[in-house]
């Protein structure tokens, strides 16, 4: 391998970030430093039921149904097929 270049975005503590720029030389060695990176903890909403009719392509549709729709649709955060 010839005209080596790596950079890295940052070095932090117990992950494997890496924050260095080589340039040319004839190989590169990574370190693991140890570690993951990951989401901790979150804060759940509570869903909005507010009886909206929306389509499966995002559309809102009111709180009814058209006149004559068929299909699914999904309402209050559930799927539902209306055939008649």
């Amino acid at each position: 391998m010839s005209d080596v270049t790596a950079t890295g975005t940052g070095f932090f503590e117990n992950n494997c970030y890496w924050n260095a720029t080589f340039s040319g030389g004839s190989s590169v060695t990574l370190n693991y430093l140890g570690g993951t990176t990951g989401i901790e903890e979150y804060d759940m909403e509570q869903p909005v039921n507010d009886n909206r009719i929306y389509t499966l392509d995002g559309r809102c549709l009111g709180t009814t149904l058209p006149e004559g729709f068929r299909g699914v649709y999904i309402q209050n955060g559930k799927k539902h097929v209306k055939i008649q």
